[in-house]
């Protein structure tokens, strides 16, 4: 069967089998449909269909609330029963001849190991061996869960025999609960991939900054070990902040240690690894998640919140961790047209209210305002909760970014941010009508 698909910026087709999942039919064939599982929030991979029969395979999907209009559904959901003729709202890149290949793949439970109460190791024999980059994940399904579930490995070998993953069990989750039960060492487990962008080679000539809380450390452990065998650290900064809740809740200390001590070599040009406490004791918490303010995805920049600071690398020193940058700039609502330039942070952003009711964030940069759409076209968070950094605005949640002058998308944002015309009047910010796309 096969499917057409008309993108914002062009249009495309290919082949879907029998059953196959729409997405993983499109990725298998190089087809850079848009989705996000990586990050554990479900919805991107959200399609208008225009033509044709589908079937839903998980309408219980997460992500399905975020299917609003009349005819769209979850891609990695839905499987093809006609030929198909669908939109979707972003950009569809062109293929990359350089990217991993993804495809369907099997494997056995090999081992599970509990690293706390709630987060386990989980090892995943394969049938045949894959190749995968240091930060990717893969879609993994169990016998009788509906749906799949991105966990990204931990560990890194080219090509891979067997993956690593940390898993944390979630009340109520399918598939976490079937990996904790007796039933997960030596069932046989359905995988797709390897999927994910944030990722590491060899040549980045970057330092190297880990932001990862809870079983979100995966991912980064596989990015921070590849760096360390190919000598990163002899020449550039590497930083890992680690956020756990209590003690109870910290794991990989003693590989973190290794990795500083070990892995990156006496040449290190500078290494640190700091694991942050969000409250004091032994009580159970909320699995180690980092405050919500300061949980961003892998590649993010370090942000907010105070917290115990333990030294990973020996003793048992703690000392208050001042924040690095604070980025949500919580300023209230205002019910008028106009806001005062006093009001927005220098360099900063501020979400008002126009009249009517519909809202906008201006920003400051330099001696210039801009205003845009109050939240972001990904997935409706606030975008007054991000950062600007010179002219380039970055939603907290998922680092798409934009430039606020043009609105155009930049890195890994696929739609463009509606613009709104500004203009100052002594104090006064004068918030006026949206700037036609293209203007």
């Amino acid at each position: 069967m096969r499917v057409e698909v008309k993108a914002r910026n062009r249009s495309l087709d290919f082949e879907v089998g029998q059953g196959e999942k729409i997405l993983y039919a499109a990725l298998r064939r190089q087809a850079r449909l848009p989705y996000e599982c990586a990050t554990g929030t479900c919805g991107t991979c959200r399609a208008k269909l225009v033509e044709g029969e589908i079937e839903e395979g998980w309408p219980a999907a997460p992500g399905r609330k975020f299917c609003r209009a009349e005819g769209e559904f979850l891609m990695c959901q839905c499987t093809a029963r006609s030929d198909l003729r669908i939109e979707v709202g972003g950009n569809v890149p062109e293929a990359d001849p350089a990217a991993r290949r993804v495809d369907a793949l099997s494997g056995t439970v090999s081992a599970v190991r509990a690293l706390t109460h709630d987060v386990a190791a989980v090892d995943v024999a394969l049938d045949a061996p894959c190749a995968f980059e240091a930060g990717q994940f893969m879609a993994v399904g169990a016998p009788g869960i509906a749906g799949m579930r991105g966990y990204s490995m931990v560990n890194f070998a080219r090509p891979a025999q067997l993956l690593e993953f940390v898993i944390k069990k979630k009340p109520g989750g399918g598939l976490s609960e079937w990996l904790f039960s007796d039933k997960a060492p030596g069932a046989k487990i359905e995988l797709f991939g390897p999927l994910g962008k944030a990722t590491y080679e060899p040549g980045l000539e970057k330092d190297i900054l880990c932001i990862a809380g809870g079983s979100g450390i995966a991912g980064m452990m596989s990015i921070l070990k590849r760096a360390g065998e190919a000598g990163h650290f002899g020449k550039h900064r590497g930083t890992v902040f680690f956020g756990v809740r209590t003690m109870r809740d910290l794991f990989f200390a003693r590989e973190l240690s290794d990795l500083k001590t070990r892995q990156c070599g006496s040449g290190v040009a500078s290494a640190q690894v700091r694991a942050r406490l969000r409250a004091r004791g032994g009580e159970a918490g909320d699995g180690g998640q980092v405050p919500e303010r300061a949980r961003l995805p892998r590649r993010a920049a370090a942000r907010g919140g105070r917290g115990d600071e333990v030294p990973l690398a020996g003793g048992e020193d703690r000392r208050r961790q001042h924040p690095l940058r604070q980025v949500q700039l919580r300023a209230a609502m205002t019910k008028k047209m106009a806001c005062r330039k006093s009001e927005v942070p220098a360099n900063g952003l501020k979400e008002c209210e126009m009249e009517g009711g519909q809202k906008v964030v201006v920003a400051n940069s330099g001696d210039e305002y801009f205003a845009v759409q109050a939240q972001c076209p990904h997935q409706e968070i606030p975008l007054c909760e991000g950062m600007l950094e010179g002219t380039v605005l970055t939603c907290h949640q998922h680092l798409w970014q934009w430039d606020i002058r043009t609105g155009e998308p930049q890195g890994l944002a696929e739609a463009p941010l509606e613009r709104y015309e500004v203009k100052v009047e002594g104090e006064d910010i004068m918030v006026g009508e949206k700037v036609k796309e293209g203007a």
